[in-house]
């Protein structure tokens, strides 16, 4: 479970979030949806304690990672997969050797072991073999989600943190990232926390939504009860956005 209470962080004497509160089920798609510039992005920054907040408080299973030392929260960074919306694979590197680079880093399983792991991720992902020693310049925009997940998942996080995982692609490839998000839930039980501004991926994928707008929450439900709401920069975004096929 993911608890935030009173999240506040400023860059450059700008507020970007101003008091956030929310909390994620074990198991469920929290989808946070808003426009470019709402904070979306730095508040996931947050949750998987890539940054700390002016004030407030993140728990991650009741553990608040402000009271933690650096040994306890890299233990619980452990449990926290993030799949950044640029993929953030190296370039100078395969799709195999980027898929296992957190196990090297981490030491987590012998080096033997590498290639096997990449093909079993490679599966998971439906990429196929013969893009294992590709580099990543050569791939599309959708095969480089899906190799920065396999990344992700190579870890087996029970939090997968997902910033705008359909950004720039074609509707074929957004509907094909959705699918593996609800397939991860379904067949992991990851919990997942998805930043969006692409109702798609609401309707595909959430089980609960919150809007955020100028650094708060607005608005915490359903997909189908976010059209509902009344408030009417929920039904101007909502209405001013065609979804995509997801």
């Amino acid at each position: 479970m993911i608890t935030v209470r009173g999240i506040h962080k400023t860059y450059e004497n700008q507020p970007v979030l101003t008091g956030i509160d929310l909390q994620v089920q074990s198991g469920e798609t929290f989808v946070i949806l808003g426009e470019s510039g709402a904070g979306k992005s730095v508040l996931l920054r947050q949750l998987g304690g890539l940054e700390e907040p002016d004030s407030g408080s993140i728990l991650i299973d009741n553990e608040d990672l402000a009271q933690l030392s650096e040994r306890e929260l890299r233990r619980v960074r452990k449990k926290i997969g993030f799949v950044f919306q640029e993929s953030a694979l190296f370039d100078f590197l395969t799709v195999s050797e980027n898929i296992v680079m957190p196990l090297y880093e981490h030491n987590m399983i012998p080096m033997r072991e590498f290639a096997a792991k990449a093909r079993q991720m490679m599966q998971w992902v439906h990429l196929d073999e013969e893009h294992k020693n590709k580099l990543p310049g050569k791939l599309s925009g959708g095969m480089k989600k899906r190799v920065a997940l396999a990344r992700t998942l190579s870890l087996s996080p029970q939090i997968i943190l997902y910033d705008e995982p359909t950004a720039g692609l074609d509707p074929i490839g957004a509907e094909s990232i959705c699918r593996l998000i609800k397939r991860l839930q379904k067949e992991e039980q990851n919990t997942s926390v998805v930043v969006t501004h692409d109702l798609s991926v609401v309707d595909r994928v959430a089980d609960q939504v919150a809007f955020l707008y100028q650094g708060r929450i607005i608005f915490t439900g359903t997909p189908q009860s976010l059209r509902q709401s009344g408030r009417n920069i929920i039904s101007q975004f909502v209405g001013t956005r065609k979804p995509n096929t997801c």
